[in-house]
């Protein structure tokens, strides 16, 4: 009640005045909040593009020391060898900025997960660059 007075005590100048400036201030406040959430989804993208980003960076140095370690295997060359050392370096760099904690989230979880069995994959192509290839002499009593 006490405001319906203060209203209708206002001079037309000033109800035009205070009519156009409330929807001016409500339109300012929804354009700040606009702004803010924006702003924020923003940020959610980036992160979600870097993570992308490295993951693909990860795969493409994954496939690398797939392929200079087939290669190593088919031809026992110093040249594979090398390869592989290189792109082994380089993948476990890419994985050294993996998560290894264990924490609440989701994402996180995942990147130890992808942690554990990258270095477990390094390990096993460890252990394949050092089998032999047993002659066909050692199968002669068949």
């Amino acid at each position: 009640m006490r405001i319906r007075s203060l209203f209708s005590d206002l001079s037309v100048r000033n109800k035009m005045v205070l009519a156009f400036l409330m929807p001016t201030f409500l339109l300012i406040v929804i354009n700040l909040f606009l702004y803010l959430n924006i702003n924020k989804m923003i940020d959610s993208l980036d992160s979600v593009f870097m993570s992308n980003t490295s993951l693909n960076e990860l795969t493409e140095s994954l496939e690398n020391v797939q392929m200079s370690l087939t290669s190593y295997l088919n031809t026992r060359t110093t040249e594979s060898m090398s390869d592989y050392y290189h792109y082994e370096d380089e993948f476990r760099n890419h994985t050294q900025g993996l998560n290894d904690k264990i924490l609440d989230s989701s994402d996180l979880i995942l990147e130890r997960n992808i942690r554990r069995i990258s270095d477990e994959y390094l390990r096993l192509t460890d252990a394949a660059k050092c089998i032999v290839h047993v002659p066909k002499l050692m199968y002669y009593w068949r």
